[in-house]
């Protein structure tokens, strides 16, 4: 699974979430009606002839309210962590359905001088206090009451009638690490671009092992060694943004397909270890440890400069005018993926020959105007590129970073 494949398992997760809640918070409304419902034909009838006020119409008064406070949240939110979500009506937004309230509810209280009102129904005080001077009594306002909670309930069923679900249920992050930055002091490039690599080629076996419905632990692992690994690296967001990928777990029920999320987010992971990778040279000059020539392990014994070395530098020559025109992102994908036909190891002199020159013929289709571009040469050469990373951690993960990047050369 490459990155853009990963991307469309968490946005097509994420909608059938989306809509299950969206039937979640239409029920949410009709259960609001029904509450309404019961409610309202004691609007204007709460009280007897004598001015006392009808029990039965504070049980569904008190009934009504308790369902308000047991269920002002959106239906299965969960903030910072699980789903967290809002609607939205007409661009104004909703995340709670009801206010918070006191202990008391939404009750609500009368207080005045029982000598000025003589006629209350003492089977309606809650409270009184008596004094040589004045007689002060607190009666519940059932009629306010009732109006403020049927008020709620019909805010209530309109929003979840009429508002949709809104909010990112999964994020897929299309971050890439920055250009311009460098080693902590003290540890070598070239260690860290073993450690690196190793990184990457311990996801893709990982990514193997979740094919067959391995344990998530081990990809939590995975992740938080990688994230350490990456603290070695300055500015501090390089290795923050990568921590952004594991936030998600655990996964809320709701989602259909656990074990392909883990994937489609470590797919992203490994993408963005493979853009790590391909700046790799950028961070150790930065550092002061200079960039490092040619070398490479083939079939035959190790071999400098040559051929290949012209090769490259025919290709960083080309990269470096699709970069002059304005398209930082194809150069930074060609040079990534120049690297990653270098370094791999495993191959013999023609294969790494005839892939650097699908490597040029990919350089020069992005120097070249969409209009005058050979597609048929450039979907040839990224097939070759592509089966040859079958067999290859280097160049698959190099095809997995910047693989929606080359493609649009189609």
């Amino acid at each position: 699974m490459n990155g853009e494949e990963a991307r469309v398992v968490i946005r097509s997760q994420a909608e059938a979430v989306r809509q299950r809640l969206q039937l979640l918070v239409r029920e949410r409304g009709r259960q609001a009606e029904a509450q309404a419902a019961a409610l309202r034909p004691w609007q204007r009838n709460t009280t007897t002839f004598t001015g006392r006020f009808r029990p039965e119409a504070i049980a569904a008064l008190d009934e009504a309210e308790s369902w308000l406070i047991g269920n002002r949240e959106l239906p299965e939110y969960e903030f910072g962590g699980g789903l967290y979500y809002w609607l939205e009506r007409r661009g104004i937004t909703k995340s709670r359905l009801v206010p918070d309230t006191d202990s008391g509810g939404f009750k609500q209280y009368e207080t005045f001088h029982l000598a000025e009102n003589p006629r209350v129904n003492r089977a309606n005080i809650v409270n009184e206090v008596r004094t040589s001077e004045f007689h002060i009594v607190t009666v519940r306002n059932v009629p306010a009451e009732v109006d403020f909670v049927l008020g709620m309930l019909d805010d209530m069923a309109s929003w979840c009638r009429k508002g949709e679900v809104r909010g990112d249920l999964l994020t897929a992050p299309d971050s890439a690490p920055s250009r311009h930055g460098r080693l902590v002091p003290g540890v070598l490039a070239r260690n860290f671009s073993a450690d690196l690599g190793e990184a990457i080629a311990a996801g893709r076996r990982l990514d193997r092992e979740l094919s067959a419905n391995a344990s998530s632990e081990t990809l939590e692992a995975w992740l938080n060694a990688t994230q350490e690994l990456l603290r070695l690296l300055r500015p501090e967001s390089i290795g923050s943004d990568f921590s952004g990928l594991s936030w998600v777990f655990p996964f809320h029920s709701f989602f259909p397909d656990h074990n392909a999320l883990r994937r489609a987010y470590l797919a992203l992971a490994i993408e963005y270890l493979g853009k790590v990778e391909s700046h790799m040279p950028d961070y150790a000059e930065a550092s002061g440890q200079g960039v490092p020539s040619v070398s490479m392990s083939i079939t035959g014994g190790n071999f400098y400069g040559g051929q290949f070395a012209a090769q490259i530098a025919n290709i960083n020559s080309t990269i470096a005018s699709v970069q002059h025109q304005g398209n930082p992102d194809m150069a930074q994908a060609l040079q990534g993926l120049q690297q990653a036909v270098s370094s791999q190891p495993g191959l013999i002199d023609d294969q790494r020959q005839d892939l650097l020159d699908n490597v040029q013929y990919l350089a020069e289709a992005a120097q070249t105007p969409p209009d005058r571009r050979n597609r048929g040469i450039v979907r040839a050469a990224l097939t070759a590129l592509t089966v040859a990373a079958a067999s290859g951690e280097h160049l698959q993960a190099a095809l997995d970073a910047w693989g929606g990047v080359l493609n649009t050369l189609t």
